[in-house]
This record gives structure tokens, C-alpha cells and sequence, in this order.
């Protein structure tokens, strides 16, 4: 089932941007900035995802996720009931995007992702 007014922004009509701009921000600290970012650690240790550099495949997962955000025609909300394929398409690009960055990406660094409190309380 779709659900337009699940959508952030629902109401604000920016959706789209908000989506881009948390998509370029991640890339960003990926990516370190102006500085070491996790993307040289990944071609520091030689990750390699299919054959090719990690860090390559997850920052042209990055331009995949915006480039199909972007491409959804019109607002998000709408775009939910009458554009669904486009919707769904940068859904699914972006959780790809998750998969390499909590699954791919950790498993290389060699870090343990755990969901649970674990604080002692």
C-alpha cells in the first residue's frame, strides 16, 4: 500500500530537497570532507565490493540514490500515488545505499553494529 502523507515534509512540500540534501551530507562525511574519510580507509585496506574499490561502488551508490530522488518528477507525496515507479526506484537505491554502507562497509572495517542497549542500565 502507498502512503503519501508518511513522507517528510508531508505538508512542507520539500521532500525532495530535504532527501538530496541528507543524501550529500552523508557523501560528505563518507567521504571526509576536505579531509580522510572513511572512503580512504575502505582504499587504504584494499575493500573490494564485485571486483571493484568499495569505496568507488559506495560513492557512485551515492550519485545512484540522488540522481533517482532527483528524478522523480514533481513532490514526493504525489509522486507516491501517481509516479510510483520513480518513487520506488530512488527507494530502492537508497536502500541499497544502506546495505553498502551498515552491511558492505562494516563488515570490511571489521565493525560489530549492534542494535541493543548495552549502556549496564
Amino acid at each position: 500500500m502507498r502512503y503519501p502523507g508518511k513522507v517528510e515534509s508531508f505538508y512542507g512540500g520539500h521532500s525532495k530537497a530535504l532527501i538530496v540534501a541528507n543524501l550529500k551530507a552523508l557523501k560528505r562525511l563518507f567521504q571526509g570532507g576536505n579531509g580522510i574519510g572513511f572512503d580512504d580507509y575502505l582504499n587504504d585496506i584494499n575493500a573490494e565490493f564485485n571486483g571493484t574499490p568499495l569505496a568507488n561502488e559506495i560513492n557512485d551508490q551515492f550519485d545512484r540514490a540522488i540522481n533517482a530522488v532527483n528524478a522523480i518528477p514533481g513532490d514526493l507525496p504525489q509522486a507516491v500515488t501517481t509516479n510510483f515507479t520513480e518513487a520506488d526506484n530512488a527507494f530502492l537505491q537508497c536502500k541499497i545505499l544502506v546495505v553498502r554502507l551498515k552491511v558492505d562497509m562494516s563488515s570490511q572495517l571489521g565493525v560489530s553494529i549492534n542494535y541493543a542497549d548495552n549502556d549496564g542500565d
